[in-house]
């Protein structure tokens, strides 16, 4: 018995090493996506100012939102989840684990983070959904205003796809971290 618990634990901690080192992986992928997205919207439109790149952030959310309304109440629904999640977790971490206490306490508490981690990666999932349409919607924008008012970048669908895909390998260690986390006081 004492054999199985040690495979068992030994498993977990190296389950939890590899989520870490595959967190630092799909990290620098993302860093590199994002430098690429960045290059093409300096070469689309090489003169803006950052304040002109903020405006035009919120003009095209603000154009997205309008298009898919759905979009917008699964953010401010998501937002709302992490609101009263981070407060009960906060809430319960100050009131059963006194700050002086936390060390020794740290078995309780993990789990609490673990079950954030894995809301914020089932919300992640709810929210990625619906920006799966956005591709079509842009494109339709487009076509209606060929002189593209809002400044908005077109990219390939490789590097759109490599995005998403990054994005849900993201929610996915998420998830993992969080039951990992919610699992530490059997291994602990």
């Amino acid at each position: 018995m004492l054999l199985i618990k040690f495979m068992c634990t030994l498993i977990y901690y190296a389950s939890f090493i590899y989520t870490v080192y595959k967190v630092r992986q799909i990290q620098q992928e993302y860093s590199d996506i994002m430098a690429v997205y960045k290059q093409e919207g300096e070469r689309a439109f090489p003169n803006l100012t950052e304040q002109e790149q903020k405006r035009r952030k919120k003009a095209i959310s603000q154009y997205y939102e309008k298009k898919d309304p759905s979009f917008a109440l699964k953010r401010k629904f998501s937002f709302i989840v992490y609101v009263i999640v981070f407060f009960i977790l906060a809430r319960v971490i100050r009131y059963f684990f006194p700050i002086e206490d936390v060390p020794k306490n740290l078995n309780h508490i993990i789990p609490y983070l673990g079950v954030a981690l894995t809301i914020s990666a089932v919300t992640g999932f709810y929210l990625i959904k619906s920006k799966k349409n956005e591709r079509e919607i842009f494109k339709q924008y487009l076509i209606d205003h060929p002189k593209n008012e809002l400044q908005f970048v077109w990219v390939s669908e490789k590097l759109q796809a490599s995005f998403m895909q990054n994005t849900n390998k993201r929610f996915i260690v998420h998830l993992t971290l969080g039951i990992l986390m919610i699992l530490y006081p059997l291994f602990s």
